[in-house]
């Protein structure tokens, strides 16, 4: 593995501490300035997750969301007068009908992760069955690629909090988006999306020196990023160890 240019890590001691309360669930997490053009999202610090006026628009399965926070910030490199490349960040509340969706908590790993894979599959299975019914013979080049099956779902345990980890996008994107999911009741969950452009391969040295400088950035956003779960929470979850 070649590195070529190093690149500066974000210094998060000193970035603003972003708090939600979340009907007693806790979010903490340090984030950096907000550097990019368009306006970032900080949702109230307060919210009630049961009363309904709480979510802003109702997504496939039924699943109500409200974003929390949208930033995105800079990384430089250590001997290069620019940016190596930006990072965005979207936190996202999500209420899930499980009743409706046929689980009885998102607490229960394996109901996550049927949550996780159903709802890929009702954003993007129709576009590619009928790609796949055009016949294009670039089909690779035009499906869109999502998790498909267990397989495809990881486990990320960071700050004791296990997220599941996974990624989704064109293949025309520069690079997928990696999303991170994570189940604070038993029907309300937190995702965590992130995007990251620029870090290019002739810059960076490699593909396996970039593959290994985005997993670095990621690790240290996450390091900074706490779930303290209710009492309730907690004695649920002992019950799927």
């Amino acid at each position: 593995m070649v590195i070529k240019n190093a690149v500066l890590s974000t210094d998060y001691s000193k970035s603003p501490l972003v708090t939600f309360n979340l009907s007693d669930t806790h979010l903490l997490m340090r984030v950096p300035p907000h550097e990019s053009t368009y306006t970032p999202i900080q949702a109230p610090s307060n919210l009630d997750i049961y009363a309904p006026d709480t979510y802003q628009e109702k997504a496939n399965l039924g699943i109500l969301s409200r974003n929390l926070l949208n930033y995105s910030w800079n990384y430089i490199f250590k001997d290069l007068p620019y940016n190596a490349g930006t990072i965005m960040v979207a936190v996202t509340l999500w209420k899930v009908p499980i009743v409706q969706n046929k689980i009885n908590s998102l607490l229960n790993p394996s109901n996550l992760n049927n949550i996780i894979l159903s709802f890929s599959d009702s954003l993007f299975r129709d576009n590619n069955d009928e790609l796949i019914k055009q016949g294009d013979p670039n089909l690779d080049e035009q499906l869109w690629i999502y998790p498909k099956q267990e397989e495809d779902l990881h486990s990320y345990n960071v700050n004791g909090n296990n997220w599941i980890r996974y990624k989704d996008g064109h293949p025309s994107m520069p690079r997928l988006t990696y999303w991170f999911s994570n189940a604070i009741t038993k029907d309300h969950l937190i995702n965590v999306g992130i995007n990251l452009t620029g870090f290019l391969d002739e810059q960076i040295g490699s593909p396996e020196g970039v593959d290994t400088l985005l997993e670095r950035l990621i690790q240290e956003f996450f390091e900074h990023f706490h779930i303290q779960y209710t009492p309730e929470t907690l004695a649920e979850m002992e019950l799927y160890k």
